[in-house]
């Protein structure tokens, strides 16, 4: 059984750089009879989803998302048909690999349902259970998990979109897709978005840079009272602060670390 799935493995390798490469191929072809078929006004793709994303639902509630584009349609079309060509190659593979023949039923293997009863089967016999006997149960479990999982991810997406638009409610001036596309408050929210929610992370992100810098003003104003505090100044040097350090704007600050660090303010 080993050896079957090794060379069932090494036959969908090999399969799957062909259509890797064909993939590549087709992006390009796909892309020039796509656009070859929008005219001035847009494709009839593009106008009916216009139309649609202008209609009401029926609990007349009417979300307003970004509207997809031609190319969002080609990439979208171009993925599901590779992974499709993927899962056929892979599917093809195993067939040819057990010669046509589950091992456990010994029936013919012709399709994608009995390759996928074949999988289903190879799994229960990992599990430690009966490949046939354990088959009905197994099924119904693997029904109840998915419902389960798509049930989450159902429930995170809703709590998603509330949480979007609480944080637009409490923040109408800061744009939330420019937040996320700032790479310090990313990497400040990493491990915390979808666990708390944006209204939070934002307040707590405005504390830190807020500590960070006061801690920068700080460790600014220990140069300058250390620098100033050595003997043997010259005449020509840098008059003193007219403001001191917590007085500064955010620029002037950034003006007078500079000035530190070139050594104009010793």
């Amino acid at each position: 059984m080993e050896d079957i799935e090794k060379s069932a493995k090494t036959t969908i390798e090999d399969e799957k750089s062909v259509i890797d490469g064909a993939s590549d191929d087709a992006d390009t072809s796909n892309n020039a009879e796509f656009t070859d078929t929008v005219d001035e006004d847009g494709s009839e793709e593009t106008k009916l989803v216009k139309e649609t994303s202008t209609k009401p639902q029926q609990n007349d509630k009417v979300d307003v998302k970004p509207q997809k584009t031609n190319a969002d349609y080609a990439r979208e079309r171009r993925k599901a048909e590779q992974e499709k060509a993927i899962k056929k190659a892979r599917y093809d593979a195993i067939i040819e690999a057990l010669n046509g023949e589950n091992p456990y039923t010994h029936e013919k293997m012709e399709d994608d349902a009995d390759v996928d009863e074949y999988l289903n089967m190879k799994e229960i016999e990992k599990s430690g259970k009966d490949p046939i006997a354990d088959y009905s149960k197994f099924l119904k479990t693997k029904v109840k998990e998915q419902e389960r999982a798509q049930q989450a991810e159902s429930s995170q997406k809703e709590w998603i979109a509330k949480d979007r638009q609480d944080f637009a409610s409490k923040h109408p001036d800061v744009n939330l897709d420019e937040l996320l596309d700032d790479e310090l408050f990313r990497t400040f929210a990493l491990g915390k978005a979808g666990k708390y929610s944006m209204n939070k992370i934002y307040n707590d992100f405005q504390s830190f840079q807020q500590k960070a810098e006061e801690r920068a003003r700080d460790r600014a104003a220990q140069i300058l009272a250390n620098n100033a505090a050595t003997p043997g100044k010259l005449s020509t040097q840098t008059p003193p602060l007219q403001k001191s350090v917590s007085d500064m704007s955010k620029a002037e600050f950034e003006q007078m670390v500079e000035k530190v660090k070139r050594g104009e303010m010793n």
